[in-house]
């Protein structure tokens, strides 16, 4: 049997786990000296290149000022002004299947507050418990592409479209890059 006590810290528990502030993902490296913090040889990338190609391969070697991709049994250099992006596939956050999963197990516990305080308490906490176990588990399990390395000088020129809607408006956003 829960005390007020054991009530007030389980639900003082609950509203710091949902309240948690975020982490931000990462920033991409800028150069490649800080792209040498992020991965080693041996780990499989993919390069684009200042014209838009995409090359994927294990990194052979990685200075300041060169990266070099094992391709097809040959070896690819990218000296880092001809770099764009590189990117690599990642494990995904935990966080968010930490929430999603504390959010669904306290819903589904929360059906114990029918029973009273103390069981709807109870309940509400296990089930978070058990929410939040399957949403990390989840997320431990996936994987996402992730831009880990970004040359701003290396842009692209475009032109982007974008629709607006407001209020019974409708217009056009018009965002220009070089």
């Amino acid at each position: 049997m829960l005390t007020r006590t054991g009530v007030r810290v389980l639900l003082s528990a609950l509203v710091v786990a949902v309240a948690a502030p975020a982490v931000d993902a990462q920033e991409p490296a800028t150069s490649l000296d800080q792209l040498r913090v992020l991965v080693k040889p041996g780990d499989t990338v993919t390069v684009t290149d200042e014209t838009g190609r995409e090359t994927r391969g294990k990194i052979a070697s990685l200075t300041q000022a060169s990266l070099e991709l094992a391709v097809d049994g040959g070896l690819r250099s990218f000296a880092e002004g001809n770099v764009r992006v590189v990117r690599q596939r990642r494990p995904d956050s935990l966080r968010n299947g930490v929430l999603w999963g504390l959010g669904a197990g306290a819903a589904f516990g929360a059906i114990g507050f029918v029973e009273g305080a103390e069981v709807g308490v109870a309940s509400t906490a296990l089930y978070a418990g058990i929410g939040v176990g399957i949403g990390v588990g989840i997320d431990a399990a996936l994987k996402s592409t992730q831009t880990i390395f970004f040359n701003p000088a290396r842009t692209q020129a475009g032109l982007t479209l974008r629709p607006v809607m407001s209020d019974g408006r409708v217009g056009m956003s018009a965002s220009l890059s070089f």
